[in-house]
């Protein structure tokens, strides 16, 4: 009995190092050098031999086996670390499949969606704070996506502009060229933040060239019209204002070293979506979804990248804008109640609207959405901040990722569940 106890327990010993040194050939075979694959497999069928047969040299063959297996896998002061590195592997490699199948990230760079979700944010500031140098700083970036950012002039002499880019801007000082990143333009004297009075001053210059609000309320927006000056949105209102007056300054001289824009940039939304919700079941209204742009054909729509917006028309739907409020095969949409809240609430401004030179101008123009078909708007839509449906109609639903359901970062007032 104790023999056979021996024997069982011999093979169960032998099983363990044949699996060893089968790992190691299989995780090498492919870079070792043939004749160590070789040996390794002898000494593993001389292994073989004496765990079926129970004849041989038990230990002279096993540690023949252990020498073959570590010259094809070495194991001295590194098994650790390669294990770990595995772990790592796999790790990273069912992370990719939950983002590649189940839940992918995406963030929010516009304003399209204001105050739903929010996109990058500049606010002028003229230096650093306590809270912006470290250690602070990065615990303020990690917890709240806070940076203060600053443009400095490489060269002196006067700005010129450059060609600009979806992502940058490039303006030029003496030849040499600075990019500014296009969540910094038109930061300089304007303050997003300020409640304005109608007739503030809203950019200063000498005594008659100032220029004063036409309307009370915050800034909404800055956009350059097709002679390079800006136009200023307070509430609904436009302000013109000429290039030479905002930051970067043409008609400023700068030294080397001055700041050219600087700002405290607040990081958008960091969104997770639901890549599995649409393979089961219909799209619904007041989803927010991203969506793949490959098949709008727009001007000023890039064909590679992702939208996200918020679903009010559905498939074979007839879509109007009327009174500020979605209608649908002439019914005002009220249903989710997140429509009812954008037609009321102050924060929304007043409901969606109609746009010059969209293919809803006015209230008697409509869309028509084909079968899976459904039509996109952005919850900001005064003029301007949301290039969405209105201007390039339906978005097949094959080309929807999914809806987003979780913002995940930065840890500010939407942290948690979309709604």
């Amino acid at each position: 009995m104790i023999d056979l106890l021996k024997k069982r327990k011999l093979r169960k010993q032998l099983k363990e190092y044949l699996h060893a040194a089968q790992h190691a050939r299989h995780m090498r075979e492919d870079i070792a050098a043939p004749a160590d694959i070789e040996a390794l497999q002898a000494a593993e069928e001389v292994v073989r031999d004496i765990r079926n047969g129970g004849q041989g040299d038990v230990e002279k063959a096993v540690e023949v086996l252990a020498a073959a297996s570590d010259k094809v896998y070495p194991t001295q002061n590194t098994s650790g670390m390669r294990e770990n590195i595995e772990v790592i592997i796999v790790a990273l490699g069912a992370a990719m499949a939950i983002r590649a199948f189940f839940f992918q990230p995406f963030k929010i760079p516009t304003g399209s969606m204001q105050p739903t979700l929010n996109g990058i944010n500049a606010f002028a500031q003229t230096g650093p704070t306590w809270n912006e140098r470290q250690p602070f700083k990065l615990v303020n970036w990690l917890v709240a996506g806070e940076s203060y950012k600053v443009v400095k002039a490489k060269a002196s002499g006067y700005l010129t502009s450059g060609v600009g880019t979806r992502d940058n801007s490039v303006v030029y000082i003496n030849n040499v060229p600075h990019k500014i990143p296009v969540y910094l333009r038109g930061l300089g004297q304007i303050d997003y933040g300020h409640e304005y009075a109608k007739g503030d001053i809203l950019i200063p210059g000498p005594k008659g060239t100032e220029i004063c609000t036409q309307a009370a309320g915050t800034i909404q927006g800055i956009k350059i019209d097709a002679n390079g000056d800006y136009i200023v949105m307070i509430g609904a209102t436009p302000h013109s204002v000429p290039a030479y007056m905002l930051q970067p300054n043409n008609k400023k001289f700068y030294n080397k070293g001055d700041p050219i824009l600087a700002g405290r940039v607040v990081a958008g939304d960091h969104i997770l979506v639901n890549k599995i919700k649409y393979n089961f079941m219909r799209p619904e209204r007041g989803d927010i979804s991203v969506f793949d742009t490959r098949h709008i054909d727009y001007d000023g729509v890039r064909s590679d990248t992702f939208y996200i917006k918020r679903m009010v028309g559905l498939s074979g739907e007839k879509i109007q804008i009327q009174n500020h409020r979605i209608v649908a095969d002439g019914e005002v949409v009220s249903d989710p109640p997140m429509f009812e809240t954008i037609a009321t609430d102050p924060i929304y401004s007043g409901g969606h609207a109609t746009t010059p030179g969209s293919r809803l101008q006015d209230a008697d123009d409509f869309i028509q959405l084909a079968e899976d078909e459904y039509l996109m708007m952005g919850d900001n839509t005064r003029p301007n901040m949301s290039l969405d449906g209105r201007f390039f109609a339906g978005v097949p639903r094959d080309d929807f990722q999914g809806p987003a359901f979780f913002v995940y970062w930065p840890f500010r007032d939407h942290w948690g569940i979309i709604r």
